[in-house]
């Protein structure tokens, strides 16, 4: 009687482990799932600062020298955003943020035709902006749907 009885309580303590080990696996999901956010929340603010000041480096650029020099910056920023893209290395909501800057800064060179002009004369190689390139191709209707320059 007191073997079965020992054996109820150690099959009731082990019960109890197991329910805190699943507990305890849920918990950290929950804190794993927690941080993601938090740094996909940082990588999306460093996105938008970087892009900010390549953007600005353009703008502000009073010679023809360091205008072509800020937009060569901005395409090869751009170009690692395509990466990103490409490699699916973002979460859905930096991703859909992140590609939607992409195809409109895509957009406006291709309309642009001084700027296009540059990237077109920046590639000299099959390598030279290749990502940007796979990025186009597989998102071309898209990048052609929006509002075109006047």
């Amino acid at each position: 009687m007191e073997s079965d009885v020992s054996q109820m309580w150690s099959l009731a303590a082990d019960w109890t482990q197991a329910l805190a080990a699943v507990g305890g696996l849920g918990f950290i999901g929950w804190q794993i799932w927690q941080s993601r956010k938090a740094s996909d929340l940082q990588i999306l603010m460093d996105f938008l600062q970087k892009f900010k000041e390549h953007e600005s480096a353009l703008v502000e650029a009073d010679h023809d020298d360091v205008k072509r020099q800020a937009f060569t910056e901005l395409l090869n920023f751009l170009e690692v955003c395509a990466v990103t893209l490409n490699n699916e290395l973002l979460q859905k909501n930096s991703r859909n943020i992140v590609g939607l800057k992409l195809r409109d800064s895509l957009s406006l060179i291709e309309d642009n035709e001084q700027w296009h002009d540059v990237f077109v004369s920046s590639v000299s190689s099959p390598e030279t902006f290749e990502e940007l390139s796979k990025y186009y191709k597989k998102n071309k209707e898209e990048i052609r749907k929006l509002p075109r320059a006047s």
